[in-house]
């Protein structure tokens, strides 16, 4: 996947004293703050980027393809090298600017006289990338900036696409001083005694995942990375194993089907809660309305009540299967502990 972005107006200085301290502790030479921004953000997200001065790109399109027979580029080192094969060629209409996953040529190198600058934001294959930096001949810092654990750990490359429309402003604050906090507390003790006045204990549930609860920045993963990841694990399996086929198994779980595999018909569509009004109802009707505690020489009682054989708070549910009936003598002496329920089996209507 490969994306861009026209930034126009750029002013090339120095970079910010926090971010020159930042990549100086990792060793990166400084540039400008146009080329310190992009090795920070390999440094700080895992995703490399590259900048092109657009007043050296010739034509309004960027074409991306094999390098063709004896085809070279003189890179931002300021030499010139041969293209083998297997790389990937970044070139605007006429010439080539870039190596894909490797590095930059020397003709578009962003300079003090640049104003406007593309922005390449780019998912590379990975091995490929690491084995074009590991070719004889590529220079030594476009080894070191796409064989990093960072690219090497896997990139989302979905994220591309709204990253580049999200985080358009790179870097902006204001710090003031806030004199207001004694009044925002009595703002804030007034609210509590306004939800107190309406009997509100608590604040109602809140849906979590909207976009002001967001944090800024956080970008979810593509469902086609989910994808991808399987189909990375099968390659993977394939290259140490000799696989002859895959077989793929499917399942759907039908309750209805493994409560009682012989229903059929209208019985399947309606199930055998239908014409009840609660689970209670079917759970009595189906008891015959009786005790379903049958010790001998116990006094059962005339009030019914539906028991949970296994407790919600263990894990059971609502389920006809979960529940039982029992009269209010034997229900109350099984919460006394004075006998114990047998697990009943799963009932066939």
């Amino acid at each position: 996947r490969y994306t861009a972005r026209v930034i126009r107006g750029v002013k090339i200085g120095p970079s910010p004293p926090w971010m020159a301290q930042r990549l100086q502790t990792l060793g990166i030479a400084l540039i400008n703050n146009v080329v310190d921004i992009s090795n920070y953000v390999l440094m700080e997200c895992g995703q490399p980027l590259h900048t092109f001065d657009c007043a050296k790109l010739h034509g309004a399109e960027i074409i991306v393809r094999r390098p063709t027979s004896g085809e070279t580029i003189e890179a931002i080192d300021h030499k010139t090298y041969e293209l083998s094969a297997n790389m990937c060629m970044i070139c605007d209409s006429r010439d080539p600017v870039a190596v894909g996953g490797v590095m930059g040529g020397a003709q578009t190198e962003i300079s003090e006289a640049t104003t406007d600058i593309l922005i390449e934001a780019a998912e590379f294959e990975r091995m490929l990338s690491v084995v074009r930096a590991r070719t004889p001949g590529v220079p030594a810092s476009g080894k070191a900036r796409w064989t990093t654990a960072r690219y090497e750990a896997r990139l989302d490359g979905h994220r591309l696409v709204a990253g580049r429309a999200e985080l358009q402003v790179v870097y902006a604050a204001e710090l003031e001083l806030n004199n207001d906090i004694s009044r925002k507390m009595k703002r804030r003790a007034a609210y509590r005694r306004t939800r107190r006045g309406r009997k509100i204990r608590y604040r109602p549930a809140r849906w979590l995942n909207r976009a002001s609860m967001r944090k800024s920045g956080h970008l979810a993963p593509s469902i086609r990375s989910k994808l991808e990841s399987h189909l990375r694990e099968k390659r993977f399996v394939e290259s140490i194993l000799p696989v002859g086929r895959w077989v793929v198994e499917t399942a759907n779980f039908d309750i209805h089907r493994i409560t009682n595999p012989k229903v059929t018909g209208r019985g399947y569509q309606e199930g055998p809660q239908k014409g009840y009004r609660k689970v209670k109802a079917y759970v009595l009707h189906r008891d015959g309305y009786k005790c379903q505690h049958k010790e001998k020489g116990c006094d059962h009682s005339a009030v019914l009540c539906v028991h949970h054989t296994t407790q919600r708070n263990d894990g059971g549910s609502d389920s006809p299967d979960n529940l039982i009936t029992l009269c209010r003598t034997c229900h109350d002496a099984l919460h006394d502990g004075k006998w114990r329920l047998s697990k009943r089996k799963p009932s066939k209507t």
